[in-house]
């Protein structure tokens, strides 16, 4: 549940809001946190990443059209529940 929490500060507010205050685009922004969080998957193999890219392209869009945490967290706590309980 935590890494689920620290991720999305991490990865959805710190990291896309830095990358916004750059001057990119939203769809940039999308595109390049969730490269960067597959990246940080690497661990489990090239498929890993890739899944992990794709799963964060909804927490990522999800921040950039509320500009709230609170539905990219409960969203990536309830995958990560799914995803441990061998439902996912």
């Amino acid at each position: 549940m935590s890494a689920g929490i620290l991720e999305e500060i991490i990865y959805r507010g710190i990291v896309m809001g830095q990358l916004e205050k750059s001057g990119l685009s939203s769809s940039r922004t999308v595109l390049l946190s969730c490269l960067i969080f597959g990246g940080i998957h690497w661990g489990g193999g090239p498929a890993s990443v890739i899944a992990t890219c794709l799963w964060a392209i909804i927490p990522s869009v999800w921040y950039v059209r509320t500009r709230d945490l609170y539905g990219p967290i409960i969203c990536h706590i309830l995958y990560d529940a799914l995803l441990f309980s061998g439902w996912v």
